[in-house]
């Protein structure tokens, strides 16, 4: 394992998506996201994102809106995570490694994101 990827476990707080296989655990980490903002809805957040803004981020959080995501796009997207992580080590001449793992600002607790893998040359 490298150094990297030893001190990002390190600093892991816990695991990333558990995927659909195990529908129990997904739904507990969907609902823990409402604590804080992901690297997915930064953009949403600063106003730059065209499907969301930070209000409905906000009311996502807070409950106002149901937050939840399903259907056809969000299980096609799940079922191509590891094909477009061969996909990109296969371009970028890089290896790619599946670590699903939660880090967390080392700040600010509310800033956290979801990693899918990690690239190493």
């Amino acid at each position: 394992m490298s150094k990297v990827l030893k001190l990002l476990k390190e600093r892991s707080i816990g695991d990333g998506d558990p995927g659909p296989g195990d529908p129990e655990a997904r739904a507990k980490w969907v609902e823990g996201r409402k604590e804080y903002v992901g690297a997915s809805e930064v953009a949403a957040v600063m106003g730059a994102s065209p499907w969301d803004g930070p209000l409905g981020v906000w009311m996502k959080k807070t409950g106002r809106k149901d937050g939840s995501i399903d259907g056809i796009r969000l299980r096609k997207g799940t079922h191509m995570e590891s094909f477009i992580l061969s996909e990109a080590a296969e371009a970028l001449s890089v290896t790619v490694e599946s670590h699903p793992m939660v880090l967390q600002h080392p700040e600010v607790e509310a800033l956290r994101c979801n990693l899918d893998g990690f690239a190493f040359t």
